[in-house]
């Protein structure tokens, strides 16, 4: 059924391009330096403060030296 439903997802989309129903036209906006600013300056250092302070620490105290050696 999964595999049913992606073909028929990408055949509409192919059709729907070929007769001109659609089309593809990328586009900039104005504030990408802004958003590119704010995604490394918030979201990357949120998600590595996460990482480091949380989970790399739970990490380290469950997998200590006693258990790497058995």
């Amino acid at each position: 059924p999964f595999f049913i439903i992606i073909c028929t997802v990408l055949v509409t989309f192919t059709v729907a391009l070929m007769i001109g129903l659609v089309g593809f036209s990328p586009k900039v906006p104005g504030f990408w330096l802004a958003f590119i600013a704010i995604n490394l300056l918030f979201t990357c250092v949120a998600e590595e403060a996460f990482f480091r302070g949380v989970l790399q620490t739970k990490l380290s105290q469950l997998i200590t030296v006693k258990r790497l050696a058995i």
